[in-house]
């Protein structure tokens, strides 16, 4: 299954949007298709910042960044933020198992809230305590076996817009014609990569 979501602020949406609650508003493009995923952020900051993109091979947790108008790519260190949303793609049901392994900012507590509905979809409600002990949420669509959302007090990313369908291939693959060149910490430079 192949499926899309937009727009993103550290949230969620089509070809599937994100929002984000505490972080400047971002959005974004996220598609997904079996165990691969690219995302394409639409209003970076500053304005005139070039258009990028980040392809995810989720399997090997092989991550690389994209300047499309420049066609260069690095391979960069993974992003926890994105892997999150990934990481519960098994039982739906016994999401607590994986949480603590997701992210390290999750406590040892989890228990499952029920089911909920997120932008139409059907999910199902976790709890646990993260940062300084304070509750945090995550929401788990059913049918995708994919985050749709989490909030830790006054932040969150949610997922909205979300389209089923096919996706070519050859989006989650860097363009035949992009130059290697160097990242340091998901930065990249210029100059040839050794």
């Amino acid at each position: 299954m192949t499926w899309c979501a937009w727009g993103c602020s550290r949230s969620y949406s089509q070809a599937a949007q994100v929002d984000t609650f505490s972080a400047g508003k971002v959005i974004a493009k996220m598609y997904l298709a079996q165990e691969r995923m690219r995302i394409e952020p639409q209003n970076m900051t500053p304005r005139n910042a070039p258009p990028i993109a980040y392809i995810m091979y989720l399997n090997t947790q092989t991550q690389f960044m994209l300047l499309l108008r420049e066609r260069v790519y690095a391979k960069i260190p993974p992003q926890e933020n994105w892997w999150m949303y990934t990481a519960f793609r098994g039982d739906v049901e016994n999401v607590c198992r994986t949480w603590g392994k997701a992210s390290h900012s999750q406590s040892d507590t989890c228990r499952k809230v029920g089911d909920d509905t997120i932008n139409g979809r059907t999910a199902l409600k976790y709890e646990g305590h993260c940062s300084q002990g304070q509750p945090c949420f995550i929401w788990i669509d059913r049918r995708l076996r994919f985050m749709l959302k989490w909030e830790n007090g006054s932040q969150g990313e949610e997922l909205r817009n979300i389209q089923e369908g096919s996706q070519p291939i050859n989006m989650f693959e860097v363009p035949p014609g992009f130059k290697s060149v160097q990242s340091t910490t998901g930065t990249i430079h210029s100059g040839p990569r050794h």
